[in-house]
């Protein structure tokens, strides 16, 4: 099983690369842009990939790790986009980033941030347009609101420190507006 998983995850380039060029055929196709991918037809490709791989309903575009297409290698930041609620599997896992700081903006859509502030766990909603600092140490997970379609931005910082995500768990949450 394990050289599978290997193996599945040699694969990923060359499908994220695909993944890439399908939205940009795409875009082209319907006249939305003359030489780049629109936002819509990538989102739309990568939640048909993610249902036969789950790998790709996020997407980088900069960072650490040279495992994506049209890459910006650095050691400075990550950039990418992720998608639900495809990509609530690994979003929804409350993780803290030990090196991170990490700043999602939301592009379509509502989700749900919850974070561990001052001890306590807040949950606030965030639609399109806003825009949330998750700061270093601060356990925390995204979800789409009620299982609706969104998009997000994120960008992080230190993206080769090592670890990158730790798991971790908070109480339940209270909402952000209440006091808490």
């Amino acid at each position: 099983m394990f050289g599978e998983e290997k193996s599945v995850e040699r694969g990923l380039p060359r499908l994220r690369e695909q993944l890439f060029r399908d939205a940009l055929s795409e875009s082209l196709r319907q006249g939305k842009s003359f030489r780049a991918v629109a936002f819509e037809c990538l989102e739309t490709v990568m939640k048909e990939a993610s249902r036969q791989n789950p790998a790709l309903s996020s997407l980088y575009f900069a960072g650490a790790e040279e495992d994506h297409p049209f890459f910006l290698k650095n050691e400075d930041i990550a950039i990418g986009l992720a998608v639900l609620p495809e990509d609530e599997p690994k979003s929804a896992q409350s993780k803290l980033h030990p090196h991170q700081i990490e700043t999602i903006f939301v592009l379509k859509g509502r989700l749900r941030l919850e974070r561990e502030r001052a001890g306590v766990l807040t949950s606030e909603v965030l639609e399109r347009g806003s825009v949330a600092t998750i700061e270093r140490g601060q356990c925390h997970r995204i979800m789409a609101v009620d299982n609706t379609n969104a998009a997000y931005i994120f960008v992080k910082t230190d993206p080769a420190k090592s670890p990158r995500g730790v798991n971790c768990s908070f109480l339940e949450p209270r909402d952000a507006g209440s006091g808490g």
